[in-house]
């Protein structure tokens, strides 16, 4: 009885403040972006207004923010903003933030930009605080206005869902139901139902700004989840193992509906932002780190584990190829929306931060040069990688190279794999458990692995890789031929952490084609 009112009690509290139906289901990225500033009108019935206030249930912005709020300094002084940007981004954050705002009325800025990049730029939950009296003010572009709107909206979903009232033992039965009754399931309802209020914005805002929004709220799901989990029981309950068990299940399946809620929203977030090719973003990795967490069996960020040539470090000489480098992507092409993908120090530059999305929009133009051609298709292939993502590795695959440039080959080969892979990450989420056969075909990484030079122990250990994340089932001798291409790899590798990677991967093969070999006996 218990067991059945404690799950419950999760369940309704989650359930019961409008659980389901502010996020829209998650699908795979289909239309292509518009690299230029929107500009036009938006329809009345979707105009932001402002921040409005925070749901209750909201705690106040942390005091640090008190550092990134204020006007624009008397010291300020005349001078060309884009260098001042650059100059800007260089600094530590709160002093960076005061060059900033130095900056916000320049004219030679796109309205809004710098108010938003402060939002952007400081500590997540200060958004609100920053962009509290511009939010939903005439005169920026569409992208930007909801941009702002989004930043604070962010913020507030940032500081959701924390610092839970969770029962300290010791503890007993009683006494943990009326903790629950009286102070957890009040808070979770109250959080439950600001999250829910917060989120249906985000379907409301265009590109970067839905992708802020649905993230935040994705996380701030997850984290539910994670107080959930995190419940200590009575001694009683905990000691108990078939209690516990019945337990655990029946908080699983109370939870589902909050994990799948949080999931569809993080994965409508990466959708856009792998849109518009951004590969930093603070949102983005926690998003990647608790999905792969949540779902380890089809992991988003399993394709970090592959071993490429570090790339040759971007040369900053000009303010362009400094703002380049350091300009979170969103606000680059808000700043120059011009593709620029055939100036290969610009691109390289660009990967600082993201990559230009005329690289797979349109095809590219002749390429002119061995340095552009290799720049173009890393950029392809690092953006394929974090989403996890099949068209981009299709694109770089087709980026032709010398046949003596082993990188490319090893590049070209890894993509060849892979753009047979899922179409994107909300497919890989919710399409099959398993991945399709034809990443086991490593035939071109195989041939280069037989060829000699510092390309070949990196294709051997990719290859297997590879042929490890869709194996067939229950087969002990695949796994003994994977456990000695890692072997073989790990004796052709010069890179310690590559070496050491290659010898936990052997030994993970060698555990599981142990395992397997066991079950099979009679």
């Amino acid at each position: 009885m218990f067991v059945r009112i404690a799950a419950l009690g999760f369940s309704l509290a989650l359930a019961g403040c409008g659980a389901g139906g502010a996020v829209a289901p998650a699908k795979a990225p289909e239309a292509p972006l518009d690299q230029g500033p929107a500009g036009g009108p938006r329809p009345d019935d979707v105009t932001p207004a402002g921040l409005g206030a925070a749901p209750a249930g909201i705690p106040e912005p942390p005091k640090e923010c008190a550092a990134f709020v204020g006007e624009a300094a008397a010291s300020c002084v005349a001078g060309d903003a884009r260098e001042q940007l650059a100059s800007a981004l260089a600094a530590a954050p709160e002093a960076r933030d005061v060059a900033l705002r130095c900056l916000e009325r320049s004219t030679q800025l796109p309205a809004g930009l710098v108010r938003a990049l402060r939002a952007d730029l400081a500590p997540r939950g200060c958004g609100d605080s920053i962009v509290a009296d511009s939010a939903g003010a005439p005169g920026p572009t569409r992208e930007l206005a909801d941009a702002l709107v989004a930043l604070g909206i962010g913020a507030r979903l940032y500081r959701s869902v924390r610092d839970a009232p969770l029962p300290r033992p010791p503890f007993d039965k009683p006494a943990f139901l009326k903790h629950f009754q009286e102070v957890l399931r009040p808070w979770i309802v109250q959080q439950a139902h600001a999250v829910d209020v917060l989120s249906r914005v985000g379907p409301r805002l265009s590109g970067y700004a839905k992708a802020v929004v649905a993230l935040e709220a994705g996380l701030a799901d997850m984290r539910f989840v994670e107080v959930a989990r995190s419940i200590e029981l009575p001694a009683e309950m905990k000691d108990d193992p078939e209690i516990r068990e019945t337990y655990l299940v029946a908080l699983e399946q109370a939870l589902e509906p909050r994990v799948a809620r949080g999931r569809d929203a993080a994965l409508v977030g990466l959708g856009e932002l792998s849109r518009q090719g951004i590969t930093y973003d603070r949102r983005l990795s926690d998003a990647r780190r608790l999905l792969s967490e949540l779902y380890a069996g089809r992991r988003i960020d399993a394709l970090d584990r592959l071993v490429v040539p570090p790339l040759p470090a971007p040369v900053l000489d000009t303010t362009e190829l400094k703002l380049a480098a350091t300009l979170p992507a969103f606000y680059t092409l808000r700043l120059d929306p011009t593709p620029k993908v055939d100036d290969a120090k610009l691109l390289r530059a660009r990967l600082e931060r993201g990559v230009a999305p005329g690289l797979w929009l349109s095809e590219p133009s002749a390429i002119t040069s061995a340095e552009l051609a290799a720049i173009q298709r890393r950029a392809l292939f690092e953006l394929g990688r974090l989403y996890f993502w099949a068209e981009p590795f299709a694109r770089a695959a087709r980026i032709e190279a010398a046949a003596t440039d082993s990188e490319a080959a090893l590049l070209v080969g890894i993509s060849k794999v892979l753009m047979r892979g899922p179409r994107n990450a909300a497919a890989l989420m919710l399409g099959p458990s398993t991945l399709p056969a034809e990443l086991r075909d490593t035939a071109a990484l195989d041939a280069l692995a037989k060829q000699k030079g510092p390309m070949a122990g990196m294709a051997e250990l990719d290859a297997a890789y590879l042929r490890g994340l869709a194996p067939p089932p229950s087969d002990p001798a695949f796994w003994k031929e994977q456990r000695t291409r890692y072997e073989r790899a790990r004796a052709r590798l010069d890179a310690p952490t590559a070496k050491a990677l290659a010898a936990d991967l052997a030994k993970a093969a060698a555990d599981t084609e142990n395992e397997l070999r066991k079950h099979r006996e009679p």
